[in-house]
């Protein structure tokens, strides 16, 4: 007991030092701890727009829950995530599709008028006409504001329809797998529709720490969208609610009655407040002047809209000069364009590519693949004059064969181009498989002509003697050759 009660007291000592200590922080210490309660708050997930999402084996696991805010507040109320998402799903639109069929010989070659290319031009013909721009553009939209798009395939005729990624339900099986999808088609009365997990393509942006769910760049970007949009709100609302004045008159010891302030708040709301009266001065009995006019620090908001804005095109990679293109020049537009086919256009249609042909083609044939065409896309031709112009250079130095050059550019091989291309004469040899000898890249020895006779002129003396004897000559000569008459 005794111990049991030294401890206890030890212990009461031990609080009351502790608190003593506690009262007796300053109160830069106090907001100090404060703010840094708040920041681990903040970051250890509360109100952050991250969500994660538990997985529970016949749970139902709603994902893409901020869907609809993403749509509002971001596609639909801001302008720089309307503009870059349109600015990805308008470069993307710029590329044909095509079916390829792939040859015994590892080869590649094109394919018109299939069936699998039909459903792709017109994936569901049935209930709305919807062109294959529109559905590649739907595609885009749920990937950029949701991380999810799913896509679902209805039998006999395969026809395709894009699920609104919110409405999906994903139903989880044992070890992590997917026993089924319910998709809600009346929200009013909660009616949903089961679908098999093969009847639908869940094309996602993979989140690392849930192989169920995607991360979208809106929600990568949320907080710059907030920011962004609350900037945009706070400029707003002090143009509406600031009296425009650039000074006031103010008494100086005497305060103001009560009479004398509603009279000045009604003078400023009746005559002064609003963009229209911006710079008046009012006038009352006063005998001070003071400035109304905003600070530098009062404009913040702009340069805080621009970093918004930068973050914005980092997270959805799209260049910032093409999104605001001012002090723009030729050179870094047309760098800005190729780096957004490249870095996120392209990635991009792989994913979706590889998706479609993993889950759709192979309903058709198994030797097709659904690719696009990087061949025409005008952004790119100076790329390809360049890999062009290298492949040349290293064609003529006899560094690789007129067929690893046709490689380089996209062409297919050819038997007669397997061949070395001199340097000199730009003429072609068999090439034998191995590099050639310094012995044969040395320049051919020029041929040194040889000296000819000089024939000399006959003489002018008995020139017209010659003459008649040759021409005497010629005459027999032509009278033998004659045939004979019967």
């Amino acid at each position: 007991m005794a111990n049991s009660f030294y401890n206890r007291k030890a212990k009461t000592n031990r609080s009351k030092v502790i608190n003593r200590l506690r009262n007796n922080r300053t109160v830069r210490q106090r907001v100090k701890d404060a703010l840094s309660t708040l920041i681990s708050r903040e970051m250890s997930g509360q109100n952050w727009p991250y969500q994660q999402v538990t997985v529970i084996e016949g749970q139902p696991l709603r994902i893409s829950k901020q869907f609809t805010d993403y749509a509002a507040e971001g596609y639909g109320g801001n302008p720089w995530i309307y503009r870059a998402i349109r600015k990805v799903v308008d470069t993307a639109s710029e590329i044909d599709w095509k079916v390829q069929r792939n040859t015994a010989s590892g080869d590649s070659e094109d394919v018109e008028n299939t069936p699998l290319m039909d459903r792709w031009d017109h994936p569901n013909p049935s209930t709305k006409n919807q062109s294959a721009h529109d559905f590649l553009e739907t595609i885009i939209l749920h990937l950029e504001l949701s991380g999810n798009c799913f896509v679902h395939r209805a039998a006999p005729n395969n026809e395709l329809n894009v699920l609104r990624p919110d409405l999906v339900e994903i139903i989880p099986g044992p070890n992590r797998t997917i026993a089924r999808y319910n998709y809600t088609i009346d929200e009013s009365k909660g009616t949903k529709i089961p679908y098999k997990p093969e009847e639908i393509l869940h094309i996602m942006l993979v989140d690392p720490v849930n192989e169920l769910d995607g991360v979208a760049p809106a929600e990568a970007a949320a907080r710059s969208i907030d920011l962004n949009n609350s900037s945009r709100q706070w400029n707003f609302s002090k143009i509406q609610n600031t009296t425009g004045l650039g000074h006031v008159f103010l008494t100086g010891d005497q305060p103001f009655t009560e009479n004398q302030i509603e009279q000045v708040k009604e003078a400023i709301d009746e005559q002064y407040k609003g963009p229209a009266n911006a710079g008046k001065m009012a006038v009352v009995e006063a005998n001070q002047i003071a400035p109304l006019s905003e600070t530098a620090k009062d404009m913040d908001w702009a340069a805080v809209m621009d970093i918004s804005a930068i973050e914005v095109s980092v997270a959805f990679g799209v260049p910032y000069v093409l999104l605001h293109p001012a002090g723009a020049t030729y050179e870094n537009l047309d760098h800005a364009k190729r780096q957004l086919f490249t870095e996120t256009v392209f990635p991009l249609l792989d994913k979706i590519k590889d998706a479609f042909n993993g889950w759709l083609t192979p309903l058709y044939d198994t030797n097709l693949e659904l690719v696009y065409d990087k061949e025409d896309i005008n952004a790119l031709q100076e790329d390809t004059d360049a890999t062009a112009s290298r492949a040349f250079q290293l064609s003529t130095s006899r560094i690789i064969t007129v067929n690893e050059a046709r490689e380089m550019i996209g062409l297919e091989t050819r038997p007669d181009c397997d061949v070395w291309l001199e340097p000199s004469s730009l003429l072609t040899s068999p090439a034998t498989g191995e590099a050639p000898t310094p012995e044969e890249l040395a320049p051919p020895v020029p041929v040194v002509p040889t000296a000819q006779p000089v024939v000399q002129p006959p003489t002018a003396v008995g020139d017209t003697t010659q003459l008649v004897r040759a021409i005497g000559e010629l005459r027999r000569k032509y009278r033998d050759i004659q045939p004979k008459r019967s």
